[in-house]
């Protein structure tokens, strides 16, 4: 790796005792300054360093350097990538195997016992064992939590602490989600360890705005799981769910009921732009709107905007529904027809129609003779007239 540009990324989740499997299973396989620059790099992730700044970092020569990142290459602990053509490079940073994993791994496993020794194995395969803590005979003296700490919480923090609480705005997802059918034969594939509350409320979350089901859903999320690093990439699981958009989807005879994406599809009869999938994504995740109201709201600013969507506009609209506390398909489509009212009322001088001042702005400034012939100038004499 010659010297230039090196952007650092991490892929894969990482597991509560992973630096003890790094100390104590990777690191007599590995070289200490293999052993170093991980650590390195994981502090370093999300960053982009010179190779210069990368020497003086770690302490070692150049040459020495890249002995380490080829160490870890070979134990899978990294990858690297170069940009065609350029001194650009991006390596991604993957966690240690789980213990039992790297024990019974067939290169790794016989690995360890060749170099430190089947009393070592042994030990450690027991050190790493799940072990019941003993607490009979033994009084808790743990000191609980003083309530006295939150003697001052009002009501207007408690709202507050209501909008940013995580999982408020998702819960609905994952409650409508079948999960008990999606857990079925997926304890390889999607193990405990990958199960945590973020993971769960994305898989649940993806399924319901683009209307896919628990078993089409276990066939994403098994091609999201890498079988070589064992770990899952929920950027990968967003991507394949993406393209499920260039299939057809029939409308049911309530299209209302049909998840947001497909919906706004087929409303504009044209594949849907990244920013508009961003935005509804928003509408579903951000506002916790149920997909019949997020179709409302869709169809309705579609409407009302002469098919704009754009996101200014409608995260104005939808924080007002959000405020009025609208749930229900009923509650949404009395709303829109209050606004809609209001608009036809108000078309008459200095009336707002609820879209902002700036939205069918139409300049009527009369042009300059002057400017014009002025810039024009600047425009030849700049490209060499």
């Amino acid at each position: 790796m010659k010297k230039g540009k090196i952007e650092i990324d991490t892929q894969g989740t990482f597991a509560q005792d992973w630096e003890d499997v790094l100390t104590l299973l990777y690191r007599p396989l590995i070289t200490d300054r293999s052993f170093t620059l991980y650590h390195l790099l994981r502090a370093m992730r999300g960053k982009t360093l010179d190779m210069e700044e990368m020497l003086r970092l770690c302490g070692f020569s150049e040459k020495r350097l890249e002995s380490a990142r080829q160490t870890l290459e070979e134990f899978r602990l990294l990858k690297t990538y170069q940009k065609a053509a350029s001194r650009e490079y991006l390596v991604v940073l993957f966690p240690p195997l789980e213990a039992y994993d790297f024990l019974k791994d067939n290169t790794f496993g016989r690995l360890f016992v060749a170099q430190m020794g089947s009393k070592s194995y042994d030990a450690l395969k027991l050190h790493f064992a799940s072990r019941n803590i003993d607490t009979q005979g033994m009084v808790e003296i743990t000191k609980p939590f003083d309530s006295a700490r939150l003697q001052n919480w009002n009501d207007d923090q408690e709202a507050i602490m209501a909008s940013l609480r995580p999982g408020e705005k998702t819960g609905g997802f994952e409650r409508s989600f079948d999960f008990e059918t999606f857990f079925v034969q997926m304890d390889r594939v999607f193990p405990p360890r990958f199960r945590t509350r973020k993971n769960l409320d994305l898989i649940a979350s993806l399924a319901s705005i683009y209307g896919i089901g628990a078993e089409e859903m276990k066939k994403y999320v098994n091609r999201a799981c890498n079988p070589y690093t064992h770990a899952f990439s929920p950027e990968k699981l967003e991507r394949l769910v993406h393209a499920t958009l260039k299939k057809p989807v029939a409308a049911p005879e309530d299209p209302y009921q049909m998840d947001p994406m497909h919906f706004f599809q087929m409303r504009q009869s044209a594949p849907m732009a990244r920013a508009d999938e961003s935005l509804i994504r928003d509408l579903s995740e951000k506002y916790g709107f149920s997909n019949e109201v997020v179709n409302l709201l869709v169809e309705y600013l579609l409407d009302v905007t002469g098919q704009k969507f754009q996101r200014a506009y409608v995260e104005k609209v939808a924080a007002a529904w959000n405020r009025l506390k609208i749930t229900t398909r009923e509650q949404a489509q009395k709303q829109i027809e209050a606004e809609r009212s209001g608009m036809n009322a108000a078309k008459t001088p200095g009336v707002s129609t609820g879209l902002p001042e700036w939205y069918d702005y139409k300049p009527n400034t009369p042009v300059s003779e002057e400017l014009l012939a002025k810039a024009l100038a600047r425009q030849k004499k700049a490209a060499g007239k």
